[in-house]
């Protein structure tokens, strides 16, 4: 009984007891560092999941019957039999400068340029 009452036991205990403290806050800590460290892992994998699924989506869609016979209509000009192909030519896209040019003519200019 008298070893549990000297002056050297109580430092003894009173040293491990702030090293089981020390111990406990720094794996604390770890672990809240590791939850950081899993939350972006998982923000991570649920983009490239994204990702995945979406390639998966354009490469089923790819791979369709739709997306053939719209391949071999639109790229290829093939045509089944008795059906006839009608290309209509892509318009112009009217620039900037024309677009202001027309906003700045009075309507009377308009006409007179429409009709002469």
């Amino acid at each position: 009984m008298r070893i549990l009452y000297s002056h050297l036991a109580i430092v003894f205990f009173t040293v491990l007891a702030v090293i089981i403290c020390v111990s406990l806050y720094m794996n604390g800590r770890r672990i809240q560092q590791s939850a950081i460290t899993v939350q972006k892992i998982e923000i991570e994998v649920a983009n490239i999941e994204a990702k995945v699924n979406k390639v998966e989506s354009t490469a089923l869609e790819a791979t369709s019957a739709a997306a053939k016979e719209r391949i071999f209509r639109d790229e290829l000009l093939l045509q089944r039999s008795g059906e006839y192909i009608v290309q209509v030519p892509d318009q112009p896209v009217p620039t900037l400068e024309q677009a202001e040019q027309t906003l700045k003519l009075t309507p009377w200019r308009q006409w007179r340029k429409l009709l002469f």
